[in-house]
């Protein structure tokens, strides 16, 4: 038997094997099948997974899959500066910090 966050090796065919570390996702990854004495974890990257439309992703990474945020609304004095995806949120500027043309001043 192996110890915790390891598992059996090559055990079989007459081999005894060899307990191995298992695999511990990235902050780039999530977990798909955890690690057990039979085999080890499998983890997938975090760009794998999608949201629904206007929606995009949060807390993925080191393991967790995080979960589903809706994208923040422009206000009415305010511009999309970046387009909500999958993997960001919108990012919304005041239309009082844009600078005026140089024959407005």
């Amino acid at each position: 038997s192996c110890a915790a966050e390891q598992y059996l090796l090559g055990c079989g065919a007459g081999a005894a094997g060899a307990c191995t570390d298992c695999l511990i996702c990235t902050s780039g990854q999530y977990e798909v099948s955890g690690c057990s004495q039979s085999g080890d974890r499998a983890c997938a990257s975090c760009t794998d997974l999608s949201c629904p439309s206007e929606q995009y992703r949060t807390g993925c990474g080191d393991g967790n899959q995080g979960g589903c945020t809706a994208c923040l609304e422009c206000g009415e004095l305010e511009f999309e500066k970046t387009a909500c995806s999958s993997s960001a949120n919108r990012e919304c500027v005041s239309c009082d910090a844009l600078p005026c043309p140089a024959e407005e001043h």
